[in-house]
């Protein structure tokens, strides 16, 4: 019997601020505070995906007019952004009165960890990280000189992403400054998952070369106005960044990547919803939803979303007793776990 959605929920287990933006140069290092400048026309169609995306900003046959926020990095060359957080071990706290259901959950989780499932999803969360996934336009535009930063008060070690290399990276292709890099970031962010009495903090940050004064693209969601009754209306929210406070004026115009988006970008590795192999990312969620597509690929219906799956929990734990390899945990138990740890609310279907 499922739990009432106010009944069963977990909290977030990564937790952090936006990213916050600036301009550095190659050369000698400096860093500038990057602003964000009035809003400026664009023309382009309602319908027309690519203007809105910044693929086709300039398409003079129609008359609409959206308005967009553009950054050009300046005086530097190099796009900068830092966020930092805490992970926490939520997903084995969650929060119901039925204490079978909370008790199911926990024997569920903890015998993931004990079969190294925690550590897969550590690692698939990492790659997304470390590939730049959730600097999205940007890392679809600038492929030069890009690397980040993982910073913990255990250690701090920087990865070099290939030049050129357009679309998927996988974690093999990426440039680690030591040895153990890899490693001691996954096993950080799995441990924090589970372990209790431990430090949680980390800090990221990110570097690409863009060149002087090129376009910097918002992480967020393009959102476009529907069209009032007015004759004189036009179709004005196109790209838009979020804001923060620049700390000497305190004016709102510090351009900031949202951290929705950024959970959003590492939280997209479920390849598990279908059978078949080279099966497209989507983002771990209960109904399985892909922005990009706009359509759900998990459905309750089908038996393949969330909600089932919680009704299996004691016959996913059972399962688990007699598997002896990590890569060999089925698709549905990973894509559980990864929901727990996600958080959010799980009562129903």
């Amino acid at each position: 019997m499922m739990a009432l959605p106010n009944q069963l929920h977990a909290d977030r287990s990564l937790v952090f601020g936006c990213g916050i933006a600036d301009s550095k140069d190659s050369e000698t290092g400096r860093i500038w505070t990057l602003h964000i400048p009035p809003p400026r026309d664009v023309k382009g169609p309602p319908s027309d995906a690519k203007s809105l995306k910044g693929r086709n900003d300039q398409n003079l046959d129609t008359p609409n007019i959206y308005q967009g926020e553009f950054i050009r990095n300046e005086p530097g060359d190099t796009l900068r952004i830092r966020f930092e957080g805490y992970i926490h071990r939520n997903a084995f706290k969650p929060k119901t009165p039925d204490k079978r259901i909370a008790t199911k959950i926990k024997n569920f989780l903890n015998r993931m960890q004990q079969k190294g499932g925690l550590k897969v999803i550590a690692r698939l969360m990492f790659t997304n990280l470390v590939t730049l996934l959730w600097l999205r336009k940007n890392n679809e535009t600038f492929l030069l000189k890009r690397k980040l930063i993982f910073e913990t008060n255990y250690f701090k070690h920087e990865f070099t992403l290939p030049d050129w290399q357009e679309g998927n990276i996988s974690l093999e292709q990426v440039t680690a400054s030591s040895p153990q890099a890899v490693n001691d970031c996954i096993e950080f962010i799995e441990t924090r998952l589970y372990q209790c009495n431990i430090d949680r903090w980390f800090r990221v940050t990110a570097e690409i070369y863009t060149g002087h004064q090129m376009n910097i693209y918002p992480s967020q969601l393009m959102a476009v106005k529907p069209k009032t009754d007015s004759s004189n209306s036009k179709e004005k929210e196109g790209r838009l960044f979020l804001k923060g406070i620049d700390k000497e004026t305190r004016c709102r115009n510090i351009p900031l990547f949202d951290e929705r988006q950024i959970l959003y970008a590492l939280y997209t590795f479920d390849t598990w919803y279908a059978e078949g192999n080279n099966l497209d990312h989507i983002n771990n969620n209960p109904s399985g939803f892909n922005y990009d597509k706009y359509k759900h690929f998990r459905d309750y219906q089908k038996g393949n979303c969330i909600f089932n799956y919680l009704e299996k929990l004691s016959k996913f734990t059972l399962r688990l007793r007699s598997i002896d390899d990590p890569e060999k945990i089925p698709g549905e138990m990973l894509y559980t776990a990864t929901c727990l740890i996600r958080g959010g609310v799980f009562g129903d279907k």
